[in-house]
């Protein structure tokens, strides 16, 4: 199958599916509260993961399209059983000293490992093989950080996954396509993808970012991965995207 078909029918499938798809999460109580303390569908990431998944498999076959679906499970155990009590990296190691394992800190355990199989599969030295690693997972909850308001994390992972694309094999268009196609959705707050779609999405844009970059590349990229992570720490992302104009306006655009 071509890019460009995978693209396409990856969009229409999860635009044409999204509403049974909420339907079915709020019959089985599978609800969460937004930004708004509105009880909506969530998480409705699992759809477009599925879709995203086949068409990658269907463009390139090959064993990563599987990493897609081990970030997604993660981010689903999350999203069903974590309380939400924990926030932040940091908050996660300071429960583990307490002698409790949250699902956050199991979600970051876990994303670890399944990079470093994909950082294998790839391919390349060490040094390439342990920048790949580290891009891929703090990529993937770098997507996470940003999924505080609707639309937001989509449009981000759009923005930039659009240029990768352009240069890779193909293998990420139909994860932009299944993006595209739940983003009406999203934007209208009618569903949350939760951590089950924010992981596997950035588990893709890390993967095509490793893929696409050399190592000076990727070592400037995790240094601003880590910078971001260490900000989300201490300040909010919100309140810096309302401060700043353009990114206001653009975090807006189609939200309902």
């Amino acid at each position: 199958m071509t890019a460009s078909l995978a693209f396409a029918g990856a969009g229409v499938a999860v635009l044409l599916l999204a509403p049974a798809q909420q339907r079915l999460l709020r019959s089985r109580g599978l609800v969460a509260p937004n930004y708004r303390g509105e009880e909506i569908a969530c998480p409705t990431g699992g759809l477009m993961v599925l879709v995203a998944a086949l068409g990658w498999w269907m463009v390139r076959p090959s064993l990563l399209p599987a990493g897609l679906l081990l970030f997604a499970g993660l981010g689903f155990l999350d999203d069903v059983r974590g309380s939400g009590e924990r926030r932040g990296l940091l908050g996660h190691v300071r429960a583990l000293g307490e002698r409790r394992v949250t699902t956050g800190l199991i979600k970051a355990v876990g994303g670890l490992l399944v990079a470093g199989a994909a950082a294998a599969l790839v391919g390349g030295g060490p040094a390439r093989v342990v920048l790949a690693t580290l891009v891929m997972a703090l990529s993937a909850n770098a997507i996470n950080l940003i999924d505080l308001r609707p639309g937001r994390a989509l449009k981000g992972f759009i923005l930039a996954g659009v240029p990768l694309a352009g240069f890779g094999d193909g293998a990420l268009w139909p994860v932009l396509g299944a993006g595209l196609g739940l983003l009406p959705s999203d934007l209208g707050a009618r569903g949350m993808m939760g951590d089950t779609g924010a992981n596997a999405l950035g588990f893709a844009l890390g993967l095509a970012l490793v893929r696409a970059g050399s190592v000076p590349v990727l070592a400037v990229v995790l240094a601003g991965l880590v910078l971001l992570h260490v900000y989300a720490e201490r300040a909010s992302i919100s309140r810096f995207v309302d401060a700043h104009p353009l990114l206001a306006r653009f975090d807006r655009w189609g939200r309902g």
